[in-house]
């Protein structure tokens, strides 16, 4: 008997302190997730970064918006084409985005029926493909959003299920919050953040003309495949919402590498895809203002702030054809 109670007891102690030690966890987690949603409220009003740039796309109704990944991000100056075009959108690009992420983004918007007219995509080719997957993306900026994110709780069933817990959603937050804070000088109303330098500044190492070789590139074209399962499905949830879509791609300094080949190759692809389903594809990856003009790149595939400003200009021209405005 004796044996009997000290395991009874030991068992009550040890579920007494599971439960201290669950109720504690439970409680500092709300004043976590409670100090970080404040701070995130405080730092989006006036710096639109990852998630807390997404939670204002999703509650603010703009003509346009502009997808894509850091090509979009720094190249494309939605204050410029509000000023010549007459509308009002916003560049919600987002750094290593796929179109995984923007197909989930488009669907909560469908959910808050806060859609834009239009779309402008503009593509990273590999970013199209089905088994290019941001999870940290998902996570860090779907997974804390007020709208359930259909693709979060796919990729993280178990955090979705405690979304409860404060820290699940909002601790991944801390370094926009921090970014938030130390680029509060930086201009950031429309989502637009233009990078500064050029390619061959001094101190980086410039080795812009060295090309890849044929025989590598044809070696690598062997093992080469591209599926369009994730674009129809873009395009078709667009059009079930009548958003005028308009894809681009924006300016590339000069396809050096075997990967910038890859992707060119992609590219090609793509906008025979798209021309074949009679959507608007407008292609600047080697346009004469830009190609081979190393001034006007961050880098290889990045504009500068100079290259930025050209670009936009350009663009505003061809997208006042193409903009819905009804």
């Amino acid at each position: 008997m004796e044996n009997l109670s000290f395991i009874f007891n030991s068992r009550r102690k040890f579920f007494y302190k599971l439960f201290i030690f669950i109720t504690l966890f439970f409680l500092v987690d709300q004043v976590i997730g409670l100090f970080y949603r404040k701070s995130s409220d405080v730092v989006s009003k006036y710096w639109h970064r990852r998630h807390l740039k997404i939670r204002h796309v999703l509650n603010q109704k703009y003509d346009y918006l502009i997808f894509g990944s850091s090509k979009s991000l720094y190249s494309i100056d939605p204050k410029v084409l509000n000023s010549d075009l007459g509308v009002i959108g916003f560049n919600s690009s987002v750094e290593a985005s796929d179109i995984h992420f923007y197909i989930d983004l488009l669907e909560m918007l469908v959910k808050k029926n806060n859609l834009p007219k239009n779309i402008i995509f503009n593509i990273f080719a590999l970013s199209l493909e089905e088994n290019v997957l941001n999870k940290s993306n998902i996570f860090n900026i779907l997974g804390p959003q007020d709208v359930s994110s259909s693709l979060y709780e796919k990729v993280f069933p178990f955090e979705s299920k405690f979304r409860f817990i404060n820290s699940l959603r909002f601790h991944k937050t801390l370094p926009d919050i921090l970014n938030g804070f130390r680029k509060n000088k930086t201009e950031k109303k429309f989502g637009y953040r233009p990078r500064d330098g050029y390619i061959c500044e001094v101190g980086k190492v410039c080795n812009i003309e060295n090309e890849y070789d044929e025989y590598s590139w044809l070696k690598m074209r062997e093992g080469l495949s591209y599926t369009f399962n994730l674009l129809d499905h873009f395009i078709s949830l667009a059009e079930e919402n009548n958003i005028n879509l308009i894809f681009i791609a924006s300016p590339i300094y000069n396809p050096t590498t075997l990967q910038l080949r890859k992707e060119f190759y992609y590219w090609g692809l793509i906008s025979s895809y798209l021309n074949s389903k009679n959507k608007i594809f407008l292609d600047y990856r080697q346009h004469t203002s830009f190609y081979r003009k190393p001034g006007l790149f961050s880098d290889l595939i990045h504009l500068n702030l100079k290259g930025s400003e050209k670009f936009t200009e350009l663009l505003s021209i061809d997208l006042g054809k193409y903009l819905s405005r009804d």
